[in-house]
């Protein structure tokens, strides 16, 4: 939060992000990831650092780009704008990277957890049926992010239009925005909920 209020120099920033990074990935060494012993724990934890440090960076653009939209907005800015829709276009192949690694880690996640070739009984459990929800958020997260997206591409053509387009389009991106950071902290309470209950059917 610091880091959003004021303005750190690039070092600073760059120590910060690195430390914060450091401490999210601890994370893993609690949970189902602490479980496993020798070289299979040890590659559980890491997968589980990877998962929860491409995730953290997914939830922190948000964050940032929630920012910069009020930013934007409040200050009707026409290169404030220009510079928002040329941040979002920019983070595009960032944002799907983040996802696919997100996508990946999670399922070495759930082999390594319950067994993939156990999905459907692991369903009947609280844990199965948190981790639907869990997708299910961040199915809908990446649908708020296609929308932020197409919003983004119209604004270079709207502001050709007048100042009026693009103020529609800030707000669209205001409203998807919050619902998308509303959906990331649903989706670590989730998270939270699912590192206390059990994968193993007959013990949830």
């Amino acid at each position: 939060m610091p880091a959003l209020l004021f303005r750190p120099s690039r070092a600073s920033s760059s120590i910060a992000a690195s430390l914060y990074g450091a401490a999210l990935g601890t994370l893993a060494w609690s949970g189902h990831a602490a479980v496993g012993e020798g070289f299979a724990g040890w590659l559980h934890r890491l997968n589980d650092a990877a998962h929860l440090l491409a995730a953290g960076l997914w939830l922190g653009a948000i964050g940032w780009f929630a920012l910069l939209v009020l930013r934007a907005h409040a200050g009707s800015d026409p290169e404030r704008t220009m510079a928002l829709a040329a941040a979002l276009k920019g983070f595009a192949p960032v944002g799907a990277a983040l996802v696919l690694v997100v996508a990946l880690t999670g399922v070495v996640n759930s082999q390594m957890i319950f067994g993939l070739g156990q999905a459907l009984p692991v369903l009947s459990t609280r844990y199965g049926q948190l981790l639907v929800v869990k997708l299910g958020l961040v199915a809908l997260m990446l649908l708020c992010a296609r929308s932020n997206r197409s919003t983004a591409r119209s604004i270079p053509e709207a502001w050709n239009a007048g100042p009026a387009p693009d103020q529609q389009a800030l707000q669209t991106m205001r409203r998807t925005l919050l619902v998308e950071l509303l959906l990331a902290v649903a989706v670590i309470a989730v998270v939270a909920w699912l590192g206390l209950a059990s994968p193993m059917p007959g013990d949830s």
